[in-house]
């Protein structure tokens, strides 16, 4: 039997499946997303909203194409990671897509999900399979697609999925600027 390469984004999926299922069906969702990353409720000492509203989801579509594209970037990064680079990768980003928020989003704007750290895994995946031409290309190609979505919908904190990107690059980077990580693959 095949050992699994991939439990930590395999976790990250059952929990924001179970969290979306537990304030959507209890009817707690609209609370907790006014908990969500709102510069208000940041700067009124709720301090942990960085962390939470990487949980939780406005719509079960939003959570399902969050988790889609986490179960793709997870399979692709995880291994080539390790579980402890691919975490610190996954909430770093997410948190420089929270930061970008606080900056640059009006004051009582909402951001929330997983979408942050999805450009994050985005991102530093670009900088690792930098030498693997196709597999750059098709990144690319994805991040390109990705933000003409995030600028051309509504509702959507592009701060996030900047933030998140331009996360995942410095990251990328550094990881294999430091051998962490290869960058030939």
């Amino acid at each position: 039997m095949r050992q699994r390469r991939e439990p930590a984004t395999i976790a990250l999926i059952i929990i924001n499946c179970i969290v979306f299922a537990v304030t959507y069906l209890t009817g707690l969702n609209q609370a907790i997303m006014t908990l969500g990353l709102a510069r208000y409720t940041f700067m009124h000492g709720y301090f942990w909203t960085p962390v939470t509203a990487i949980f939780v989801h406005a719509s079960p579509m939003h959570l399902a194409m969050n988790m889609v594209s986490l179960w793709f970037m997870g399979r692709l990064m995880e291994p080539v990671l390790g579980r402890n680079r691919f975490l610190l990768v996954y909430f770093g980003t997410a948190l420089c897509g929270d930061a970008l928020c606080l900056l640059l989003a009006p004051t009582m704007s909402l951001s929330v999900g997983a979408s942050g750290a999805i450009f994050g895994l985005i991102g530093a995946a670009i900088i690792v399979f930098r030498q693997n031409r196709n597999v750059f290309m098709q990144l690319m190609f994805w991040a390109g697609i990705n933000l003409v979505f995030t600028f051309w919908g509504s509702g959507i904190a592009w701060q996030a999925h900047v933030g998140g990107l331009l996360g995942g690059l410095l990251i990328g980077w550094q990881l294999t600027r430091t051998h962490a990580v290869s960058s030939y693959y």
